[in-house]
């Protein structure tokens, strides 16, 4: 959880370096040279950005905002990207209506050591999201062999770290918690 499912990572005595040379030549040999990117440095600003704070919701209209990025479809292209070369990982919202599941997607990073074996990455011990991470990542290799869905649910009166669904019946809802003594409780 830690230190992330890298195979390589159990045997090196330089974790960050191996992971900083991992993600450079994904974005860099894989993704900019493949795509032509543009915009080669707010590209992979905008990438590191996203594995420092992942699990997160991604709005195209403020990483255009935040990188400079012509328009919301260049951001939009951009983590689409991130995503066919393997580092994010996408997870859509739970509604019935069709419009809502294709707006407000959730990425996440494809291994926890993304998440802080990198130089200037942020995201340093919060157990909480390496959790929901790893558990992402599971969720994933066993609903797919059964043919579930998985989304998020977030409205304003409450969330849940994952839905499962068969078609359009839940399954199963999983709530993601690393420590449940310290909740937060609202005065109502």
């Amino acid at each position: 959880m830690k230190q992330g499912g890298f195979p390589e990572l159990l045997t090196l005595s330089d974790a960050r370096g191996y992971v900083n040379t991992l993600v450079d030549n994904i974005l860099k040999r894989d993704i900019e040279q493949r795509f032509k990117i543009t915009y080669k440095a707010a590209f992979e600003q905008m990438a590191q950005h996203l594995l420092n704070v992942s699990p997160t919701i991604v709005v195209d209209k403020s990483l255009q905002e935040a990188f400079g990025f012509k328009s919301e479809h260049t951001s939009k292209n951009y983590v689409n990207y991130l995503r066919e070369a393997y580092l994010l990982i996408g997870l859509r919202k739970y509604s019935p209506k069709s419009r809502q599941r294709i707006v407000g997607e959730k990425v996440y990073s494809v291994d926890v050591a993304l998440m802080n074996q990198r130089n200037d990455a942020f995201a340093g011990e919060n157990l909480g999201w390496r959790l929901e991470t790893v558990v992402y990542i599971e969720l994933l290799r066993r609903c797919k062999r059964r043919g579930l869905d998985i989304y998020y649910y977030s409205e304003r009166y409450g969330e849940c770290d994952f839905v499962i669904c068969q078609g359009n019946h839940t399954i199963e809802a999983v709530q993601i918690s690393y420590d449940i003594l310290n909740a937060e409780r609202k005065n109502t």
